[in-house]
């Protein structure tokens, strides 16, 4: 039996009796129902409680549902949560009206707009979902498994990560059934929805604080220095079966959480294989493929050599910055393999984290911040066989506010062309972030326009938050080239020795490539439905 919220146009009517079972919005006073024309037969269950409920508000406009809540899935419910989903929002993911192996959408979402709106809303249980009669469809539906963004749990069915091929909706599994109305013709039309699903969600304010939270990149939790890297060693890489594929998360996990990682021990070249060892790492980390070649090559060589055509080839000193920003998308992952550094004085690798830099940034100076937002600088790459330029801000926000990209490249940058009133805004906010991300800027006297203060806690911050170790011979340094911006200092070969020299082979992955790969692994080593960062690529963070 179940229990209904009140009517919204009798707000202060009180149903003469009520079920056990909460969330149906239907009373034994049946005098008062005369607004729900559709109600499901549903066996009663005297063994089991729903804990969720619903209650329709705005006369149909939108559904108010609490969800139960616990601090550990194995454990009883320790609270509930309140969250409001428009109806519109709603019809538009109809599991219904979804293609069960796809999961591609069978009607748009503006098909909401001929009239529909939420007559009856009720939170079952798994139990009275079976005895459930609706669009002549009966039995249960698959869940969908955690972190499946489709509300069906279909699509998974033939997925090689096995945990959810074992799906069930045995137990405690609580749905939420809609009846629609047409108000334009009267018909009528149901839904079901997995109540785990809507939870995860949601996209009310405490939500999408909490998005915000676990997927922003802060000051205090980014690499700084004096930091390790989390290290696997390419033995591990190397294997086969289970611990290859725990090796490629580790790796993809740290450089997701972290902004970087290296693996220790790599060869210069792979076993019986003429392949590069960073071009099989890298493939291996992007669902088999590599990136942006187009100028440099697939794999590519840094190496100081006379009349180069990228300052990386030369022994000068390389301040912060990202790799080909002048693309529309520049590269997920950058992999330097260092195969060679017999007689190298300086020649450090610099890591500094771009994202935590800005909201560093936001903070300390938020109206040059707000110059970075909205101000496009040019960047560049015109020499022999390549003409490519493009324009963007420095800095790019989401919806609610989070950092979702930043583009820095110094060395890349062509005249800038913003509107007039807004140049010297631009130059000095520009001036002051370079000053927070470049710790080689001279730190004996004070460069810019700004109060002393300020213009401290941006030279300390550059200290504090730049990450500096010198490669050691068969170190694969791998970063996120989205996230991360890398330099190097400079360096001097001694002429005592033939084969002295500094010598990394690189490459890069694309960056949505290597997203999916990790996500992939993550269903079956990640915690189910939790949340990773920010990939640097203009979108939020996702379960």
């Amino acid at each position: 039996m179940v229990r209904l919220a009140p009517c919204q146009e009798c707000p202060s009517h009180q149903p003469s009796k009520v079920s056990k079972v909460r969330g149906f919005s239907t009373a034994m006073d049946h005098s008062h129902v005369h607004h729900h024309h559709i109600e499901p037969t549903i066996t009663q269950d005297h063994h089991k409680t729903v804990r969720g409920s619903a209650n329709i508000v705005n006369n149909g406009a939108g559904i108010q549902i609490t969800f139960p809540i616990s601090s550990n899935p194995n454990t009883p419910t320790t609270g509930t949560e309140t969250s409001f989903f428009h109806a519109s929002w709603l019809w538009s993911n109809d599991p219904d009206a979804v293609h069960p192996t796809s999961g591609q959408r069978l009607r748009s979402m503006s098909t909401f707009q001929r009239g529909w709106k939420v007559e009856m809303a009720t939170v079952l249980s798994s139990s009275m979902v079976k005895t459930l009669q609706r669009n002549d469809i009966t039995g249960v539906p698959l869940s969908p498994p955690p972190g499946c963004l489709h509300p069906i749990g279909t699509v998974y069915q033939l997925d090689e990560y096995g945990p959810h091929d074992a799906a069930t909706n045995e137990g405690d599994s609580e749905w939420l059934h809609i009846v629609w109305t047409n108000q334009l013709t009267g018909s009528k039309s149901t839904s079901l929805f997995d109540l785990d699903w809507l939870q995860a969600c949601r996209y009310d304010e405490c939500a999408l604080q909490r998005r915000d939270r676990e997927t922003s990149i802060v000051p205090d939790t980014t690499l700084k220095r004096g930091d390790k890297l989390c290290e696997v060693q390419f033995g591990e890489w190397n294997a086969t079966g289970a611990i290859r594929e725990r090796a490629r998360f580790d790796l993809l996990n740290s450089i997701f959480r972290d902004g970087a990682t290296i693996i220790k021990g790599a060869p210069l070249l792979l076993p019986n294989s003429h392949e590069e060892v960073v071009g099989a790492v890298g493939k291996s980390l992007a669902c088999g493929g590599l990136s942006h070649g187009s100028l440099y090559g697939d794999v590519f060589h840094v190496e100081a050599q006379p009349n180069a055509h990228n300052i990386a080839s030369t022994s000068f000193e390389l301040p912060p910055h990202h790799d080909l920003v002048y693309y529309e998308s520049k590269p997920g992952l950058q992999l330097l393999h260092c195969v060679n550094n017999k007689g190298v004085s300086g020649g450090s690798s610099t890591l500094v984290d771009a994202f935590a830099a800005a909201l560093a940034f936001k903070n300390m100076a938020p109206d040059l911040y707000e110059v970075l937002l909205k101000c496009e600088a040019t960047f560049v790459k015109q020499r022999k066989n390549a003409d490519m330029v493009y324009r963007k801000p420095h800095i790019q926000e989401d919806s609610t506010g989070s950092v979702v990209r930043v583009d820095w490249s110094p060395p890349f940058e062509g005249p800038m062309s913003v509107h007039p009133d807004l140049v010297d805004d631009y130059l000095l906010a520009y001036a002051a972030f370079e000053r927070l991300l470049d710790k080689s800027l001279p730190r004996d006297t004070f460069l810019l326009p700004l109060p002393t203060s300020l213009e401290q806690q941006l030279m300390d911050y550059a200290i504090e938050h730049t990450w500096e170790q010198k490669l050691e011979m068969g170190d694969i340094l791998i970063f996120s080239n989205q996230r991360m911006l890398h330099g190097r200092g400079a360096f001097r070969i001694s002429s005592n020795g033939p084969d002295n020299g500094r010598h990394l082979v690189g490459c890069y992955t694309n960056i949505d490539d290597t997203l999916n790969e990790f996500r992939l692994l993550r269903r079956k080593y990640a915690v189910p439905g939790s949340y990773h960062r920010v990939a640097g690529n203009g979108s939020s963070g996702m379960i």
